[in-house]
C-alpha cells in the first residue's frame, strides 16, 4: 500500500521534528489535507493584518490555488509546537496590530518586537 510505504519512508521526519522540539508530529496522506474557503473570510473580518503581510491573503495562495499545490503532493508533515514564551495583557492587546497602530505607545511597540 503505497500511503503507509509513505508514512514509513518519512518517519525519520517525524521523529526529527519531535527531537527538536515539536509536542507532536504526524504525517498524513496529501488528500487528507482540508482546505477550507472560509478562512479568506476570517482573515479580512477577523485580523486588522488583512492584506499587510506577504503571508496573509490576498497576497497569499487562495483557497483554491493552495489546493492545487497540496494536490502535487504525496504526504504532509504536519507539526505541533508548544510556546513557551508568555507575554503580559497589555502586550497581548497590541501584539496584532502593532505595526499598523499608530496609538500605540512607543515603549510597548518596543517591548513587542522584543517579544
Amino acid at each position: 500500500m503505497l500511503s503507509q510505504i509513505g508514512l514509513e519512508k518519512f518517519d525519520f521526519l517525524r521523529k526529527m521534528a519531535l527531537k527538536m522540539g515539536a509536542v507532536d508530529a504526524k504525517i498524513i496522506t496529501a488528500d487528507k489535507v482540508v482546505v477550507e474557503d472560509r478562512i479568506v473570510l476570517k482573515c479580512k473580518v477577523g485580523c486588522t493584518n488583512y492584506g499587510k503581510t506577504l503571508a496573509c491573503p490576498p497576497h497569499a495562495p487562495t483557497p483554491e490555488e493552495f489546493r492545487k499545490i497540496v494536490s502535487e503532493y504525496s504526504y504532509a508533515l504536519f507539526m505541533k509546537f508548544k510556546s513557551r514564551t508568555k507575554a503580559d495583557s497589555k502586550l497581548a492587546e497590541h501584539l496584532s496590530k502593532v505595526e499598523t497602530d499608530a496609538t500605540i505607545p512607543q515603549g510597548i511597540k518596543n517591548k513587542i518586537h522584543e517579544f
